[in-house]
Order: C-alpha cells, then sequence, then structure tokens
C-alpha cells in the first residue's frame, strides 16, 4: 500500500493568501434593547445605515447576527482595514458600541481555506472609497 498522504508544502501551496482582515464580534450588554421599542428601533435604523456606509465604501465584507437563537443576538462583521487601530475606531463607532449597547472586540483574521477566499481576495484588490 503506498503513503497517499499529501506533504505539507503542497497542503500549504493551497492555503489563502490574501491580507488581514479583521472580524469585529458583537457582545450586548444589559443595556441592549430590542426592536420593539422606540428607542431600540432608531438604535438599528442607524446601525444599518452605518453598516451600509461601510459596506457602499467597501470596508465591510460581511456580517450578520449571531445567535438568533439565544436572544439577545449578538452579530459579526468582517472589514477590511489598512491597521488594526483602524479597524478599531471603525468597530468603536458602531452606534450599539457607542451607545453602550454592545461591546465590540476586533480580532484580526487571514483567510486561509474555503470558497470564499477567491471573492474575498477580489474585493481586497478595489480600492475603498
Amino acid at each position: 500500500m503506498t503513503d497517499e498522504r499529501p506533504a505539507l508544502e503542497e497542503l500549504q501551496s493551497r492555503l489563502g493568501q490574501t491580507e488581514p482582515i479583521f472580524a469585529v464580534f458583537m457582545e450586548t450588554t444589559d443595556k441592549y434593547q430590542g426592536a420593539n421599542t422606540p428607542e431600540g428601533r432608531e438604535m438599528l435604523r442607524r446601525h444599518y445605515v452605518y453598516l451600509f456606509d461601510l459596506q457602499d465604501r467597501g470596508i465591510l465584507l460581511a456580517g450578520g447576527p449571531l445567535d438568533l437563537d439565544k436572544p439577545p443576538a449578538g452579530g459579526i462583521i468582517v472589514i477590511r482595514a489598512p491597521s488594526r487601530a483602524e479597524a478599531e475606531a471603525i468597530a468603536y463607532n458602531e452606534t450599539y458600541h457607542v451607545a453602550g449597547w454592545r461591546v465590540n472586540r476586533v480580532r484580526s483574521l487571514v483567510l486561509r481555506f474555503g470558497s470564499l477566499i477567491g471573492p474575498v481576495q477580489k474585493l481586497l484588490e478595489t480600492p475603498t472609497t
């Protein structure tokens, strides 16, 4: 029987080579209010405005709620930024974070696996506005 295990170098040649991007994990605090109150609806509206602006400028790569089955739901966004400091500025200016309704934590991410590598690499080649 032959050993058909691929060599480490062969596997490494298949890894994605994107520049670091950032994942922002958004965790709710005790101050969080859902969209069932007027203040909560307005906060959600402003949150959407903020995220759509990031999307329109080519900064927001992906995002959405986490754990919808475990209210109150937190969220995650994946953004491009030239540095961690700039990613933190984006995360800390997000509406819910500013209001104290969520705590946003920034983590760097290098995409190495999966079918999203190609589309993300293409997006990263497009300048932000």
